[in-house]
């Protein structure tokens, strides 16, 4: 067993620690505990094997000098199976032994954090055996301090892990299966994490909390989640700064009803501890399950493991790693595609339970990326196999194949949005056990030069991202360049003049100027007169004509930015727009319409500026804002959606802008558009928040765009309407 934090001697006065057992049956054993990546031996607390009565054997810590602060620690245990087994740890505060964790029977190595009180001057681990013969319990690994980053992954189907309560009498509760009201089914396993409000008529606040953790860089955090009741009901995850501040990440407010959803947020590099937080009343309750921390490492062959890739099936259902051939004659491959491994799940069940493997997750990119595969469908009863993407809290089909392709590996090649955070392999509707779909030899890049690879793509794309203003067009390439041509009035080509590009000779191709903003381009946007684009950080900057307010940059005079040398680049100005904590708040979207601009952030909100004769702002108003820095960061307000409304997509036209939900809903404001009326909406009192009604396109939608007079929505069914 290995203390990486060797722990002191006994000060002068400091109590006597009793000792352990001397009879106690401990030995240290040779066994290599590798998943732990511990020493190479483990104490090990065994019963000899002819013990003729039930005991307990402890190993006690030496005395711990009084720190005056609480003590996080963490360790590694293994179990036997046995359900009469028990492993604890105690803390002594000079009177007394206290239980700080127990665990009963489990199976397998694992790795748990407990916090103990600033008056501990002494630990033990106790093991109790209810049965003489071959019981085994070992303890590794014993650590004070922070926890390495990947240990915060929990199903709490024993305990809550690296998490913790951190508020008393507000506890989250280990509920195996249902509660007693049966409405909180288990996302994946049979535990999860519950907090419901049992003080009636007040709110209470429950706060889980992981371990401090090892300073680590962006990575990312995915959870399932519930948050069903009142209004009210909210639920927050936040991050630690190492200035101990607290920033939040994620936000749902409302009962979002009673089905499990999924979330992938962004940790920050620096941050030091997460936590989530749930504001109650006597109706509320929520759940959590399923964390997982993801890492960039997306290309994997299979040949030595899963590349922390996450099966998502469930039982007999997960895609496994599988050498030579599947069980099961007349479906699935013989071998790998190329080595000796690969990915496949089974035919068994797979009709009812459509098994998902789930890439680590990866920061977004500011260009596309491609990625190569192959893939093996053998069999009457295949289904679909599906590659999906995941952004701004929605999968999305980004390929897919139908029905037996026959005996042979097939290799795919395509390119993957610029915006995507994580991939995954679904294999869907399969009709019986003669089913069985691999997957090897992934390989996902991001290419030197928008020609360094031929890439041959089954829904073909330009390997470009463009956008159209009301006189010029702006193109993002893949290898991360933005340029912009057509009328140059007002600098809305960023290229620190008023001259046109595309209507003379030798004027594109490389001719054409770059724009430079400053900073690595994620997305772009244009209006009738100007231009925003996203930058890798989460900034916003946008150039062009700044009359209406719409470049966001606080100037009331000579408001027009890139028409002149020396506006652009570094000088450009980055956008106040508020801030969470300490931190400015960090956009995922920008959108731009006639005269106004909007921005979707991380954190689920979206605020609008510039131009709102018609209410497109969703103030409640027809006031303008932009054109004086006091109207902008925190003083410039979110637009009220809703509390049930959480938006994935953003779009604007001429006067108008349209939000598209993460449940597949459209709400509009501003010039008339889709509700039936003549009528504006948003420019005055009590027409936004849940005043505001949702567009009827009779389903659900996926995607929308906006043109200056009207807006487009591809529906569930891929058919697509206009409003």
């Amino acid at each position: 067993m290995r203390c990486v934090k060797t722990l002191a001697g006994r000060k002068r006065g400091m109590p006597t620690v009793p000792l352990m057992n001397p009879n106690s049956p401990l030995v240290s054993s040779t066994s290599a505990s590798a998943s732990t990546k511990p020493s190479p031996k483990a104490y090990v607390l065994t019963p000899e094997e002819q013990l003729a009565r039930v005991q307990d054997f402890s190993l006690t810590s030496p005395a711990i000098p009084i720190a005056g602060t609480s003590l996080q620690w963490s360790f590694a245990y293994w179990m036997s199976e046995d359900a009469v087994d028990e492993l604890k740890l105690q803390f002594f505060d000079g009177a007394s032994w206290v239980t700080s964790w127990s665990r009963s029977s489990r199976r397998g190595w694992q790795r748990v954090s407990t916090r103990l009180p600033a008056s501990t001057i002494a630990v033990r681990f106790v093991g109790s055996t209810g049965n003489p013969g071959d019981r085994l319990m070992a303890v590794d690994d014993v650590r004070t301090g922070p926890v390495d980053f990947m240990d915060l992954t929990c199903d709490f189907e024993f305990d809550s892990c690296n998490w913790f309560s951190a508020l008393p009498g507000s506890t989250w509760q280990h509920v195996v299966d249902a509660n007693a009201s049966g409405q909180h089914e288990v996302e994946n396993g049979k535990s999860h994490l519950w907090a419901s409000n049992t003080s009636e008529g007040k709110e209470s606040q429950f706060v889980l909390e992981s371990s401090h953790y090892m300073t680590a860089g962006e990575h990312a955090l995915a959870f399932a989640y519930q948050v069903i009741g009142s209004p009210a009901a909210a639920l927050e995850l936040q991050y630690k700064t190492a200035s101990n501040d607290w920033v939040q990440l994620f936000a749902k407010t409302g009962g979002q009803g009673s089905d499990w959803r999924e979330a992938i947020v962004s940790i920050p590099a620096g941050s030091t501890a997460l936590r989530f937080q749930a504001n109650l009343t006597s109706e509320d309750a929520v759940s959590l399950d399923s964390l997982r921390i993801w890492k960039d490492a997306t290309s994997c062959s299979f040949e030595a493991d899963l590349c922390s890739w996450l099966p998502g099936g469930q039982e007999r259902s997960d895609w496994e790693r599988r050498s030579g051939s599947t069980a099961t004659v007349a479906t699935g491959p013989d071998s790998a595609f190329r080595g000796q491994w690969y990915i496949f799940v089974e035919g068994h069940d797979q009709h009812w339970l459509d098994p998902t493997v789930t890439t680590p997750w990866f920061p977004a990119t500011f260009a596309e990326t491609y990625m190569e595969f192959a893939y093996h469908m053998l069999g009457s009863g295949v289904g679909n196999l599906e590659l999906q993407f995941f952004h701004a809290g929605q999968w999305r089909t980004r390929w897919s194949k139908q029905g037996s392709q026959g005996d042979l590996w097939l290799q795919q090649k395509l390119s993957i949005p610029s915006d995507a955070e994580a991939l995954r392999f679904v294999s869907t509707q399969a009709t019986s056990w003669m089913s069985d779909v691999a997957v090897d030899e992934v390989i996902h890049w991001l290419p030197d030069s928008p020609n360094s690879q031929d890439i041959q793509d089954s829904q073909p794309e330009a390997g470009l991202t463009l956008t159209a203003g009301g006189f010029h067009t702006c193109v993002l390439t893949s290898s991360g360049l933005l340029k912009c041509w057509g009328a140059g009035e007002y600098g809305r080509l960023g290229l620190g003049d008023e001259e046109s590009r595309g209507d003379g000779p030798a004027e594109m191709g490389e001719n054409l100027p770059v724009v430079d903003v400053g900073g690595d381009v994620l997305q772009v946007a244009s209006g009738h007169w100007h231009s925003c684009a996203l930058l890798r950080a989460g900034a916003v900057k946008c150039w062009g004509h700044g009359h209406r307010g719409q470049l966001g940059n606080g100037r009331s005079w000579n408001a027009d930015f890139g028409d002149r040398p020396g506006e652009m680049g570094d000088a450009l100005p980055v956008l106040d727009l508020g801030s969470n904590g300490s931190q400015p708040k960090h956009a995922v979207k920008v959108a731009c319409g006639g005269e106004h601009s909007c921005a979707l952030f991380q954190d689920g909100t979206t605020k609008c500026w510039g131009g709102n004769d018609f209410g497109q702002l969703g103030l409640g108003d027809a006031d303008s804002r932009g054109r004086m820095s006091s109207q902008m960061g925190t003083a410039l307000p979110s637009v009220d959606l809703g509390a049930h409304f959480a938006v994935a997509e953003l779009a604007a036209g001429g006067a108008a802008t349209c939000a598209l939900s993460q449940a597949g809903e459209i709400k509009c404001w501003g010039s008339p558009l889709g509700w039936g009326t003549s009528e504006a909406l948003g420019d005055g009192p009590n027409e936004m928040g849940e005043n505001l009604p949702v567009i009827d396109l009779g389903q659900k939608a996926t995607q929308i765009a906006m043109g200056d007079w009207h807006a487009c929505a591809v529906l569930e069914d891929s058919s697509w309407t206009m409003s």
